[in-house]
């Protein structure tokens, strides 16, 4: 089923919009749980000194709860640039809205070999052992009887 390119192009373009705008959304919210990660790591640190130096055992607590805040937050970071980038992928691979005639085109374009070079003049070879340094003679050294 042939659908004319008048009738796909709006339909097209409102997918394409509104995949940019999740796509930006996504990496957004990314950046913001990463950064919000970075200053709970931060705060991590703080805190688990200062309950070294002041010997409370509650600010220990705190800084387990801060480092495992954290962990989450880096890790639905992660997954926001993750969700980004498979949309940004489906926006520059996006076969089902094209027409057929872009479909049947060759996946792979047949490379013309190269011209092969003339080959140098082979060099002599040389024995293995002849760039190894030979070694330094021993320097007599006299020790006075005493």
């Amino acid at each position: 089923m042939n659908l004319p390119l008048a009738l796909l192009e709006p339909l097209y373009k409102t997918k394409n919009k509104n995949n940019l705008l999740l796509k930006n959304r996504f990496k957004k919210a990314g950046i913001i749980f990463g950064t919000m990660s970075k200053i709970f790591i931060s705060f991590t640190g703080v805190i688990s000194f200062a309950s070294w130096a002041y010997q409370i055992r509650f600010l220990s607590f705190l800084a387990g709860i801060s480092s495992i805040t954290s962990l989450i937050f880096l890790q639905v970071s992660l997954k926001f640039y993750s969700e980004s980038k498979k949309i940004k992928l489906n926006l520059n691979l996006d076969e089902e809205i094209l027409p057929n005639s872009f479909q049947s085109l060759p996946m792979s374009i047949p490379i013309p070999s190269l011209p092969s070079l003339p080959s140098l003049p082979s060099l002599p070879s040389l024995p293995l052992n002849s760039f190894t340094p030979s070694l330094p003679m021993p320097i007599p050294i006299s020790i006075p009887a005493s």
